[in-house]
């Protein structure tokens, strides 16, 4: 569950910003992640594909607050407190995520990482389904869970598209995004739980 909400987490981080004349690596990422960090919430539906599995879901984004809708699961964060509620089992659990785990959950991690984490360089791709795209290659400095991440971004609006992550295990993981809209405005208390709107509900607190 947390490789997946990562991944699409982090495929959705974009908004426009301004074209530069001389593009890096590093630049590219941080026009995405100030594109983000400037903009007003986002919503986007993605399908991942990862190793015989596929799946849809939903996303809601402000800044680093986050609602994220999978099969099976929906996730609330406002920034420093995480509601996963289950819908079979009708339960919430809720925690502070710690720094490692954040990684996994948060909206714009890997795009803050990056220059300690990760080397980036720009990969061959120019053109993914008849778009112009920077393709952008982020390699881990040291072992972990994560070995690469690739990112496909739209050279017109600095929309990441499409991205696809290596695993410790060389399972590869990608996140697509199918439809996307910026400049939604989102209160701070729909990125909270709240329980009166789940009837029956067993509040399980891992604080």
């Amino acid at each position: 569950m947390k490789w997946l909400r990562f991944f699409f987490i982090c495929c959705l981080l974009g908004l426009c910003s301004p074209v530069l004349r001389s593009q890096t690596p590093a630049s590219v990422l941080e026009n995405v992640s100030k594109a983000l960090l400037e903009g007003q919430g986002v919503s986007a539906d993605f399908v991942i594909n990862s190793v015989d599995v596929q799946s849809r879901g939903s996303i809601l984004l402000k800044g680093d607050k986050f609602v994220l809708d999978t099969e099976g699961a929906r996730t609330f964060f406002d920034g420093k407190t995480q509601w996963t509620y289950l819908f079979k089992s009708n339960e919430v659990n809720i925690s502070n995520p710690e720094q490692e785990e954040i990684q996994f959950i948060h909206p714009y991690a890997w795009l803050t990482s990056y220059k300690t984490k990760y080397r980036v360089k720009f990969g061959k791709a120019k053109l993914y389904r008849g778009q112009n795209i920077f393709e952008v290659v982020m390699t881990a400095k040291q072992p972990g869970d994560i070995i690469c991440i690739v990112v496909y971004v739209l050279k017109e609006s600095y929309l990441p598209i499409r991205l696809s992550m290596v695993g410790n295990t060389e399972d590869v993981t990608t996140i697509s995004i199918l439809k996307y809209k910026k400049d939604q405005l989102h209160a701070d208390n729909e990125f909270t739980f709240d329980v009166s709107k789940y009837p029956g509900c067993e509040v399980i607190d891992l604080r």
